[in-house]
């Protein structure tokens, strides 16, 4: 029995609740964060009592082409009596953003906003404590522009972002290497309003254009470890988002057109990876429509709906001497377009008009040259950045009115040449149903029957009979260049 109080009594004392954190151990702390790649410094910090005083408190995030920084004229950190940090800042803040790419197209802005019903609260120690925060309203207000360098087109900017009823939670712990970070967060409304103006050259009719965005019920969770060193080297990052619904709205009115633009999206994940070697992405989204209403088109709006959708993408970003894999996956699942599409494109209801599918996958294996991670690396780099050995199609669909296009394969490239070029491998493709969806396009008004007569020709070429009355096709690839298709060479 006394050893079950012992026990009990050490876990108490070890629990980040009871124990106690000073405000100067929470702010270096997060400066240890801000060892991730991002900037995170004070003009000036004084104690006071028990409350740590810091002057000019600024976030910055700069990665070869995009540049972040948000100011805080004040931010104080007060001792609890009970052991605790409470966190209280200046309602107002000030900041920039600015990207810019190859090209000379860049696109800065500078923004001011204010915070309601803000506050923050860390509880523990300074080796594991939680960090709990609160913002009821975050207004934000921003003007920029946007142009490419030598060209007389410019673009000026306002726009006004409101962030709602965010909440969230930090966990941090240490090891002998580095930070455990475990972050979530949970926000009822992200709304952005957008006005742009645009100036052509040459005395051209001004452009305006209205943007709105919308996302509601936004969750978010981060698991990294940040090694001390502050280097890649060791860290690695896990982000899963979800939002229950998003909406775009577009409307660009000039002398010449009028016309308006909206995007609906329900339910959706995001999720992000990092480690010492890949970098991953992948976007899920269901129930999205896409709509557009001019006067140039017609009375009646063109919309199209995709019941699922779905993209990855793995890369590495690390040099190394033998050759890496990465891969890439896009699909469309349950598409289908507006009556008043059908109306312009099948007026005779000539087509089933059942739901489209599409689908691609493919893995690459590559000899990375740069290294995406070194920012002045990125800023300098000149000429192809990796060397692609080979490709493999893992999976590819074309789905459409009973018909199907489906196929896989690999090819392989020179790793001679400066552009790659294929030189060995085989791509195989099956075709169902795809005579029967020639005839009936052929009745279509924006086809015809000759356009038909040369695809059936085309078929007849590079296709031949397959099992169950399928067609089937290779495509193959030599050295030189060298490609034919079911024997046939074309190149």
């Amino acid at each position: 029995m006394k050893n079950l109080y012992l026990t009990t009594a050490l876990a108490l004392i070890a629990s980040p609740t009871l124990a106690d954190i000073t405000p100067e151990e929470l702010w270096q702390s997060w400066l240890e964060i801000g060892e991730m790649g991002m900037t995170l410094s004070t003009g000036q910090q004084e104690r006071q009592g028990n409350v740590l005083v810091l002057q000019d408190v600024k976030y910055e995030l700069d990665f070869a082409l995009f540049n972040f920084a948000q100011t805080f004229a004040e931010m104080r950190l007060e001792a609890l009596p009970d052991g605790s940090v409470s966190v209280t800042y200046d309602s107002n803040f000030t900041g920039s953003v600015s990207f810019s790419i190859a090209g000379g197209y860049s696109q800065s802005t500078t923004f001011i906003g204010q915070i309601e019903n803000g506050s923050g609260l860390a509880v523990g120690s300074a080796d594991d404590y939680i960090y709990e925060f609160s913002i009821g309203l975050m207004h934000q207000t921003s003007t920029g522009n946007m142009g490419v360098t030598g060209d007389d087109v410019n673009t000026s900017m306002t726009s006004i972002m409101d962030i709602k009823d965010m909440t969230g939670q930090m966990h941090i712990t240490r090891d002998i290497a580095g930070l455990n970070l475990t972050y979530t967060v949970n926000m009822g409304e992200l709304s952005n309003i957008q006005n742009a103006l645009t100036t052509p050259a040459h005395g051209q009719a001004e452009i305006k254009q209205v943007l709105r965005m919308q996302t509601l019920g936004l969750t978010g969770e981060v698991v990294a470890f940040i090694p001390y060193s502050g280097a890649l080297e060791g860290l690695s990052v896990s982000a899963v988002t979800g939002v229950q619904s998003s909406s775009i709205s577009q409307k660009i009115t000039s002398a010449r057109v009028n016309m308006d633009m909206e995007i609906e999206q329900g339910p959706g994940t995001f999720t992000f990876l990092f480690d010492d070697q890949n970098f991953g992405l992948t976007i899920n989204r269901q129930n999205a429509s896409f709509t557009v209403a001019s006067s140039q088109f017609g009375p009646q709006p063109y919309s199209a709906q995709i019941a699922n959708s779905h993209f990855a993408l793995t890369l590495p970003h690390h040099p190394s001497d033998t050759p890496q894999n990465a891969s890439i996956a896009l699909s469309f699942g349950g598409v289908t377009v507006s009556d008043s599409i059908w109306a312009f494109a099948d007026p005779e209801n000539t087509l089933s008009r059942t739901p489209a599918d599409f689908e691609i996958a493919a893995d690459f294996n590559a000899t990375l040259l740069l290294d995406w991670a070194n920012i002045e690396a990125v800023k300098a780099w000149e000429g192809m950045p990796a060397i692609l050995h080979n490709i493999t199609l893992e999976s590819f669909l074309v789905g459409f009115e009973n018909a199907r296009i489906e196929g896989e394969g690999t090819v392989d490239f020179s790793t001679e040449t400066d552009v790659p070029e294929p030189n060995g491998g085989t791509l195989s493709f099956t075709l169902t149903g795809i005579p029967a969806l020639l005839e009936k396009l052929g009745g279509l008004p924006l086809v015809g029957p000759a356009t038909i007569a040369q695809a059936n020709g085309m078929l007849g070429m590079f296709t031949s009979a397959g099992e169950g009355g399928a067609l089937v096709s290779e495509v193959e690839f030599g050295e030189g260049g060298f490609i034919s298709v079911n024997g046939l060479q074309v190149k």
